[in-house]
């Protein structure tokens, strides 16, 4: 019987919930027949997006506001 991979186990515990609420976003996009190119560009942007928020300290939707929405505009 093969071992459990921990190291993946570790790495989803870690996911912050607008991590998650991204990638739920993207799988609503997938199911609806977005095209795999689109998909690529909401992936890249909602990575940008998710980086940087975490960088200043948010980790889920309902803690954006529209100063984080201003300056994200401005410093991507």
């Amino acid at each position: 019987m093969a071992e459990p991979n921990h190291e993946h186990t570790l790495r989803l515990l870690l996911v912050s919930s607008l991590q998650r609420d991204c990638r739920a976003f993207l799988i609503d996009r997938q199911a609806g027949g977005c095209s795999a190119n689109t998909l690529r560009g909401y992936t890249v942007e909602l990575t940008r997006l998710t980086t940087w928020l975490e960088a200043h300290g948010v980790t889920d939707v309902a803690s954006i506001t529209p100063t984080h929405l201003r300056r994200v505009l401005l410093e991507l």
